[in-house]
């Protein structure tokens, strides 16, 4: 017995070569090859290599050490220092996760006084000045709902950059989470979410249980409330909305947040098409699909509040008609079972089949659309792919403001020519046409190429016809080469133009003109 455990400490000693003795005992005892007891007696200072096999406690002199007893180079470390206050303060989603619903339900809880007191009293740190903590999930479907979590554990989280930007409360709740999903799986209580398959593809960052979690005949993710022993529902509205006879309690689930805000914590997400994402008038990218928020405040028919784990110092102001066209579900904790029966029973008897037929439809959508994003990044590693996409939806949403923007001074400067022939202000809008914006002006002004050729008609002002034309001929070429139309159809039709703008004494407008509306027709027929 003694030579076993001797050489299997070893082994561990090896692996984890600046780990105090505790933190190595920590690590076998989470691989299940010595008990609790056992750790415990080596921990209180019985040496685990002079128990005999029926394991008889021998005390230890306070000055021997591992080192001596072991014989090796074992490097006696401090133990890693952790802080609990038994509060969450500002957890911050990392961009390799995907458990902003963890975060976000946190989030909201805490907003509300028993919010506070259910993670208040889920948190306890060890008496013994050990640095663990045990997390206290009484609403756990597991008969252990004490899972323990050392400070090594906690400081490896924390190095990894694999968990939350949170404080060591936060970190703890998060590992606590993951080992009860691992449990409830293996236990057949509820099903994973992603595979391992698809959790590996998004690189090391994905693999925990906690970033895609699991979901039950009840929740499609099960919500951390209800692993604190709150009462909790999913409800959403995109089900209810999908059969008219129902739109009016979708509307009633709305009023009812906003009536019991002081009783109900709630977190939403939106509809998964909303790829782009909602901006304010800033162009900031507020609230978009496939991802969670805590509600910080919502009074129904107002603008709504919400905190992004992305961002939880920041709060969100949506503007209730962009919030109710978008919302597509919540799940709302409550505080006591009087306010979850309310909700309860303002929903249909059906409700359930219903979910589940919608959910269905729309993951199998999702599903699709990841299929796609996936074929296109193809070698792409996951974590630059989702930088690269955010950072198209912000350029693509920055372009389109910018191409609107100039669509708008563009038909004002053409108005105002239009109306007092000036020369000068039909030169300036002419200048600012692009390929984004010159087959829109075209349909809205179809003589725009007689009129830039009747306003510099005449001898001597062929250059300045030339040069304004083409302005109109080239970013028509370059739009049509966006759209895929022939390079010999593009060259033609640009050698054509340029014949006439380039001729010495007379140009023929209606050849520009009759290629101009060609070349409009087949880039709309695109």
């Amino acid at each position: 017995m003694q030579d076993k455990i001797q050489a299997l400490f070893h082994k561990y000693q090896q692996e984890y070569p600046l780990y105090t003795r505790d933190a190595i005992i920590d690590v076998m005892l989470d691989d299940g090859v010595i008990t609790y007891d056992v750790a415990q007696k080596v921990k209180s200072g019985i040496s685990l290599f002079l128990l005999d096999n029926k394991l008889a406690q021998s005390k230890l002199d306070n000055d021997v050490n591992m080192t001596k007893i072991m014989g090796g180079n074992f490097t006696k470390n401090k133990t890693p220092k952790t802080y609990f206050n038994r509060a969450i303060d500002s957890p911050a989603q990392r961009e390799v996760q995907g458990d902003c619903w963890l975060l976000s339900d946190l989030n909201s809880l805490k907003q509300k006084s028993w919010g506070r007191k259910a993670i208040y009293d889920a948190i306890i740190p060890d008496s013994d000045g050990s640095g663990g903590v045990t997390v206290k999930f009484k609403g756990s479907p597991l008969k252990n709902k004490n899972i323990h979590i050392t400070a090594a554990q906690i400081d490896t989280a924390r190095k990894s950059g694999n968990y939350s930007k949170g404080d060591d409360d936060v970190i703890a709740f998060e590992l606590a989470v993951e080992k009860t999903f691992r449990e409830m799986v293996k236990k057949g209580m509820g099903k994973r979410i992603a595979t391992d398959e698809e959790l590996n593809a998004r690189g090391p960052g994905y693999r925990s249980f906690i970033y895609y979690g699991i979901k039950t005949g009840e929740f499609d993710q099960y919500p951390i409330s209800k692993l604190l022993g709150i009462n909790a529902k999913e409800i959403n509205l995109k089900t209810l909305e999908e059969t008219p006879a129902n739109r009016k309690v979708a509307d009633k689930i709305l009023r009812l947040i906003s009536a019991n805000s002081n009783n109900v914590s709630a977190t939403c997400d939106f509809n998964f098409n909303l790829v782009g994402g909602y901006c304010d008038k800033n162009g900031k990218n507020h609230i978009h699909g496939q991802h969670a928020y805590a509600v910080k405040n919502l009074q129904y028919g107002r603008d709504v509040k919400l905190v992004d784990p992305y961002f939880p110092d920041e709060e969100i102001t949506v503007p209730w008609d962009v919030f109710k066209k978008n919302i597509l579900s919540f799940v709302v904790s409550f505080k006591d079972s009087k306010t979850s029966a309310v909700f309860t029973n303002s929903l249909p008897k059906n409700y359930k089949e219903m979910y589940n037929k919608y959910i269905t439809n729309i993951r199998n959508e999702h599903k699709k659309i990841m299929r796609q994003y996936e074929q296109a990044v193809d070698s792409v590693k996951a974590e630059e792919a989702k930088k690269i996409r955010i950072e198209a939806q912000n350029k693509r949403i920055k372009r389109q403001q910018a191409i609107s923007k100039n669509k708008k001074n563009i038909v004002y400067m053409l108005n105002q020519a239009y109306k007092t022939n000036d020369k000068k202000m039909l030169f300036k809008a002419v200048c600012k046409l692009d390929k984004d914006v010159v087959v829109d002006i075209l349909d809205k002004y179809p003589d725009l190429v007689a009129r830039c050729d009747k306003a510099y008609y005449g001898w001597g002002q062929g250059s300045q016809k030339s040069f304004l034309i083409s302005h109109i001929i080239n970013p028509l070429a370059d739009k049509a080469k966006e759209k895929g139309i022939n390079d010999g159809v593009i060259n033609d039709f640009r050698e054509k133009c340029n014949d006439e703008l380039d001729a010495i004494f007379y140009t023929n407008e209606k050849v520009i003109i009759e290629q101009v509306n060609k070349l409009k027709r087949m880039i709309k027929s695109k």
